[in-house]
C-alpha cells in the first residue's frame, strides 16, 4: 500500500536531524573502545550504585544507535560486558539489538519499500519469490556471521517482503552466538586492544560455516524432494494420459454449473453429467424461480383485493365468495419465466464453452471412474469414463418424515405444487422453514385456505423469534392458520362429512415413499383451539371454514377447513397438541415443506471411499471430500443449502480443483432471505447463534415505521436489528421488512468489506429509499457516541456554547 508521503518524509527527517546530531556534537568519540576502557571503572561505580537506572538507559540507548544505524553498537556490546558481567549484559543486548535492529527494518520499509518494489519490481521478483520461500533461513545465516554489517542487513530485509515477526526471531536467535563472543570479550575489554582482534580469521569461518550448514542442508532436501516430485510428476502426467477428462462434474445445478464452466472456459477437459432432462437444478425448475414467480402473482393479486388500501377503488373479484384465481394461467407464467432462464443453462452454452454434456444416472466405480447410464437407451447401457478429479454436485431432494400414512396419499412437495391444474380450496402446510411460509403465504393470498402444522414452537426456527414472530402475524392477518408444538400422528383419506376412510390413492397417482418411523417424526404445533374454552371448537357453532364431525371417535376433536361435497376424498391429518387431545384438519391437498435430504442415493460412494451420511457428503473447509481428489459441493453437503452458497462453492472448488490453490471456504458473512411479506433477510449472528457462543452482544433497531419511503408504499411493518459485540463491531444483521432480501445486500459489502460504520452513515442515500434504514442504523448507533455528555462538555469548554435554547425558564 502507498505510504503517505508527508509521513515518510517527516520520519525521514527526523531520522536524519539525530544522526546529523550524533555527528555535530562527536558524540561518536563516547562510542570507541578508548573511551569504555577509560570509563570502565566510573561506569562499573554507577552499575554497584544504581543498577537498574543504568541498565534500562544502556537499553534504550543500545535500541537508538540500532535503529538508527548508527556506528558504536559493537563497542556498545563489549561495554556491556565489561560493566554488568556476562548474563546481565547478554540479556540486554539480544533483545535491545532485536529491538532496534527491527525498528530500523520497519522504518526502511515504511520509507523506502514501495518505491523500491515500484521502480525495481520485476527485477527483484526472483529475490522476493526466495525470500518468502525461505526467508528466514538466509535472515539467519546472515545474522551468524559477524563480518556482515547487521544495519546493512535491517535495512536491507526491510525492502523485501519478509514478516516483521519472522524477522525478530530469526534476529533474535541468530544475533545470539555472536552477542555472546562479544559480551564474554568485554570482560577481558583490558586485554582488547583493537575489535579485529576480537574475531579471529577461525572464528569467523566457524561462524559461517554455521549458518551455512542449515542452508546447505535445506537445500540438499530440497533437491531430493524435488526428484520425487518430478519422478511424480512424470507418473501423474502418464496417469492423466490415460484418464478420459480433466474432471468430472456430476449434477448442473448452481454449483457444478459454476465449476463447469468456470473450468471449460480455463481449457479444462471437463464432463458434465446430469441425471434429469434439463440443466439448471432444482433452483430454476423447482426451487428459487418458480417459487419467486408464483410469489410476484400472489402478491399483485393481494395487492389488487386490497386495492382501497392505496386509494384505489375495490374491484369486483375482491368480494366474491368464489375462487377467481385460474392457477393454470399462473402455472403457465411460472414455465414462460422458467424457459426464460433456461438458454443461459442449456447444453448448447456450456458446450460453446468447451465442455461436454451428458445425460444420465452417474455412479463410481473407482475412485476416479464413473459409470453412466445413458438415457433413452436399453437397459443395461452404460458409458464408462474417469478424471483424475471429480466433483459431486447433485443437489438435495425434500424430505419425506416418517408419519403413519403418508406413503399412501397423495402430497405434495416443491417438485410439483408449481404445476397444479387448479387451485385447492383448502392447503395444509407441513413445516415451518422458508418455503413452506413463501408458499402458505402466496396460496393463502390467491384464495386457498392455508394451515401450517409445525412441531416447534415458533416458524423460522433458525431465526430470532422476535424476527419470525414479525412474519407470522403478517400472515395471520391475511389468514393463514398456524398449529405450533403439535405432533402429527397419521395421514390418511376421508371422505368430508362422514369422515370415512377413503379408497387408496387415486389411479395416476404416485404415492412417495415415506422413511420408517420415528420419534422425529412428530410434527409440533402450539396454536391449538382448545376446544374446552373455544366456542369455533363446538359442533353447535363452526367457524368459517371450519367442519366439525360427530363421527369421530370419542374423546377426539376434528377441527377441518370447509370440505365440500364429500363427493371427492380429503386429506385427513390427525394431530396431537400439548394438551393431549387429538383433532383431525381436512384440506384438498398437503404440502410437505420439511427439510432437505442430500441427493446420494445410486452415487455408489463407498466405491470411491467418500465418506458420507444422511446429512450429506463430509467435507473440508476446501470442499475436499475424504478423498482429496474429490470434491463436494451444494445442498449435496449439507451445510448452506442456498442457491448462493452453492455458487460460491463452486467458486472454492474451481481455485482447488483447477488452479490448485488452497482456498478456503468462509461463511461468517453467508447472508439468506425468506421472501414472505414482510420479507426476513439475515447476514452473520443472531442472537441465538451469538448465545450458542456464548458471546456477549448488545441489540441495537431500526423500525420501518420511521422510514418515509416505507410511509410512502404502505409498508411500515418490521425492523432492521443490528447485534454489536462489547467493542461495538457487528456480529449481525437482521431485517423484517419490505425488501429485506435487497436490503441486506448492503451489509454484504459493508460487513465483507470491512466498511467501518462511520463510512456507511456517511455515505449519501437517495431520499427517499428503503436502503436509508440502513444507513440510519448505523447513524444512530454512533449518534450515542457523537451527542454524549462528554461532546458536549468539550464543545462548550472550546467553543463557549450555551446549552439549549429550548429549555424551559
Amino acid at each position: 500500500m502507498q505510504r503517505p508521503a508527508p509521513l515518510r518524509l517527516l520520519l525521514l527527517a527526523v531520522m536524519a536531524v539525530l544522526a546529523g546530531l550524533f555527528f555535530a556534537f562527536d558524540l561518536e568519540q563516547y562510542l570507541t573502545l578508548d573511551f569504555i576502557k577509560a570509563q570502565q571503572g566510573d561506569l562499573a561505580g554507577q552499575y554497584n550504585r544504581h543498577p537498574v537506572p543504568m541498565l534500562l538507559g544502556y537499553f534504550a540507548l543500545y535500541v537508538a544507535v540500532t535503529a538508527l544505524s548508527l556506528p558504536g553498537a559493537v563497542v556498545m556490546t563489549l561495554a556491556g560486558g565489561a560493566v554488568f558481567g556476562f548474563w546481565p549484559a547478554l540479556l540486554v543486548v539480544s533483545f535491545a539489538s532485536t529491538i532496534g535492529a527491527s525498528l530500523a527494518f520497519l522504518a526502511a520499509r515504511f520509507m523506502l519499500r514501495d518505491w523500491v518494489q515500484a521502480r525495481f519490481g520485476p527485477r527483484l521478483q526472483r529475490i522476493n519469490d526466495g525470500i518468502a520461500r525461505e526467508g528466514y533461513f538466509y535472515l539467519f545465516t546472515l545474522r551468524l556471521v559477524p563480518a556482515v554489517p547487521f544495519f546493512l542487513i535491517n535495512l536491507g530485509m526491510g525492502l523485501t517482503s519478509l514478516r516483521v515477526g519472522t524477522f525478530y526471531w530469526v534476529s533474535q536467535v541468530g544475533m545470539l552466538p555472536g552477542t555472546a563472543v562479544f559480551v564474554n570479550a568485554g570482560k577481558e575489554l583490558g586485554k582488547v586492544e583493537s575489535l579485529s582482534g576480537i574475531l579471529s580469521p577461525s572464528l569467523i569461518v566457524s561462524f559461517a560455516l554455521l549458518g551455512i550448514f542449515p542452508l546447505a542442508t535445506r537445500k540438499a532436501v530440497q533437491w531430493i524432494r524435488n526428484r520425487k516430485a518430478a519422478e511424480a510428476h512424470d507418473d501423474k502426467e502418464k496417469r492423466m494420459a490415460e484418464h478420459d477428462y480433466d474432471l468430472i462434474v456430476l449434477g448442473a445445478g448452481a454449483a457444478g454449473l459454476t465449476v463447469t464452466a468456470g473450468a471449460a472456459q480455463l481449457g479444462v477437459k471437463v464432463l458434465l453429467v446430469e441425471r434429469e432432462p434439463l440443466l439448471g437444478g432444482d433452483c430454476l425448475h423447482n426451487g428459487c424461480v418458480p417459487s419467486k414467480t408464483l410469489i410476484s402473482s400472489a402478491r399483485v393479486f393481494h395487492q389488487m383485493r386490497n386495492a382501497p388500501r392505496w386509494g384505489l377503488p375495490q374491484p369486483e373479484f375482491a368480494t366474491s365468495e368464489s375462487p377467481v384465481v385460474d392457477f393454470s394461467a399462473v402455472s403457465a407464467r411460472i414455465r414462460s419465466v422458467i424457459a426464460d432462464i433456461q438458454p443461459h443453462d442449456s447444453p448448447e452454452r456450456f458446450r460453446r464453452l468447451g465442455a461436454e454434456v451428458a445425460f444420465g444416472d452417474a455412479a463410481f466405480m473407482d475412485a476416479n471412474t464413473i459409470r453412466i447410464a445413458r438415457q433413452g437407451e436399453a437397459h443395461g447401457a452404460y458409458r464408462t469414463v474417469s478424471a483424475p478429479r471429480i466433483v459431486i454436485a447433485t443437489g438435495s431432494s425434500p424430505q419425506v418424515p416418517p408419519i403413519p400414512g403418508l406413503a399412501d396419499v397423495r402430497f405434495l412437495t416443491n417438485k410439483d405444487i408449481f404445476a397444479l391444474p387448479a387451485l385447492p380450496e383448502s392447503l395444509i402446510v407441513l413445516g415451518g422453514g422458508p418455503i413452506a411460509m413463501e408458499m402458505a403465504q402466496a396460496f393463502r393470498r390467491l384464495g386457498s385456505e392455508v394451515t401450517v402444522i409445525q412441531r416447534s414452537a415458533q416458524i423460522l426456527s433458525k431465526e430470532d423469534k422476535d424476527m419470525a414472530d414479525i412474519v407470522q402475524q403478517a400472515m395471520q392477518r391475511e389468514g393463514v392458520r398456524f398449529m405450533l408444538n403439535t405432533a402429527v400422528r397419521q395421514v390418511r383419506y376421508a371422505t368430508c362429512g362422514t369422515c370415512t376412510d377413503a379408497p387408496p390413492a387415486h389411479a395416476g397417482f404416485a404415492p412417495q415413499t415415506a422413511a420408517a418411523q420415528s420419534p422425529e417424526s412428530q410434527v409440533v404445533g402450539a396454536q391449538a383451539v382448545d376446544p374446552e374454552t373455544s366456542d369455533s371448537q363446538s359442533p353447535s357453532s363452526p367457524s368459517p371454514g371450519v367442519q366439525s364431525s360427530g363421527s369421530q371417535p370419542s374423546g377426539s376433536q376434528t377441527v377441518g377447513l370447509q370440505c365440500g361435497n364429500g363427493e371427492r376424498p380429503m386429506i385427513a391429518v390427525d394431530i396431537e397438541q400439548p394438551n393431549g387431545m387429538p383433532h383431525t384438519l381436512y384440506a384438498d391437498s398437503l404440502f410437505v415443506a420439511m427439510g432437505r435430504t442430500p441427493n446420494v442415493q445410486g452415487l455408489q460412494l463407498e466405491h470411491a471411499g467418500v465418506d458420507y451420511s444422511a446429512k450429506g457428503i463430509a467435507v473440508d473447509a476446501r470442499m475436499r471430500t475424504s478423498r482429496k481428489h474429490i470434491f463436494a459441493c451444494g445442498d449435496v453437503t449439507g451445510q448452506y443449502q442456498f442457491t448462493h452458497a452453492a455458487g460460491y462453492e463452486g467458486g472454492i472448488v474451481l481455485a482447488n480443483a483447477v488452479f490448485r490453490l488452497p482456498r478456503k471456504a468462509d461463511y461468517t458473512w453467508l447472508p439468506w432471505a425468506t421472501f414472505t411479506d414482510p420479507e426476513l433477510a439475515s447476514i452473520g449472528m443472531n442472537e441465538k447463534t451469538a448465545r450458542a457462543r456464548n458471546i456477549p452482544y448488545t441489540v441495537r433497531t431500526e423500525p420501518f415505521s420511521g422510514n418515509d419511503r416505507a410511509r410512502a408504499e404502505g409498508e411500515t411493518e418490521g425492523m432492521l436489528k443490528m447485534l454489536l459485540d462489547k467493542r461495538g463491531k457487528v456480529l449481525g444483521v437482521q431485517i423484517a421488512g419490505p425488501h429485506a432480501g435487497e436490503l441486506i445486500n448492503e451489509w454484504v459489502a459493508v460487513l465483507g468489506g470491512g466498511i467501518s460504520l462511520a463510512t456507511l452513515a456517511g455515505g449519501i442515500h437517495p431520499y427517499p429509499t428503503l436502503g436509508e434504514i440502513n444507513k440510519r442504523a448505523a447513524g444512530n448507533l454512533l449518534g450515542e457516541k457523537l451527542f454524549s455528555n462528554r461532546v458536549r462538555g468539550l464543545l462548550r469548554l472550546l467553543f463557549r456554547y450555551r446549552g439549549s435554547a429550548g429549555m424551559a425558564s
